[in-house]
């Protein structure tokens, strides 16, 4: 058995509201573990942890597949999805386009659903390139000495 999730309250903000939504859909469908539901999802055990963490708000891609797994109402949940996105934002809901209707714009709350390794978050993120600066530097140096 995996550890314990935190304790989540949905008053913390729209993110936190949303991965308690996701978890009750989880409970709902009988608990599956993450490793379970991945299978489901085709998205690894760690990335369908962090949509129902509460830390990050998660593409809808990822929320998608989560619902699927735990056989949820997919359009519920891309309104609610598109949303909370708005809310995140500032904007007001907007529902999604016809498909092809002509170039698309980010959805709303794009900027919020970055993963935690393109925002330098993560496991070491602002360490990493940090000590990749470092190297390189050396490197240079080392390559520059006759």
């Amino acid at each position: 058995m995996g550890r314990p999730e935190r304790h989540l309250s949905p008053e913390e903000g729209p993110v936190q509201a949303f991965a308690v939504a996701l978890r009750r859909l989880r409970e709902e469908a009988g608990s599956p573990t993450y490793r379970a539901l991945s299978e489901r999802a085709h998205y690894s055990p760690t990335v369908l942890s962090q949509a129902a963490s509460g830390r990050v708000f998660p593409s809808l891609e990822v929320t998608l597949a989560f619902v699927r797994a735990c056989g949820g109402d997919e359009e519920a949940w891309s309104g609610r999805w598109h949303r909370v996105g708005a809310e995140i934002s500032g904007r007001t809901a907007e529902p999604p386009g016809p498909a092809g209707g002509g170039p698309s714009s980010p959805a709303p709350g794009a900027a919020e659903a970055v993963s935690s390794a393109e925002d330098g978050g993560g496991r070491g993120g602002p360490w990493r390139r940090a000590w990749r600066r470092a190297w390189r530097r050396a490197w240079r140096r080392a390559r520059s000495r006759p």
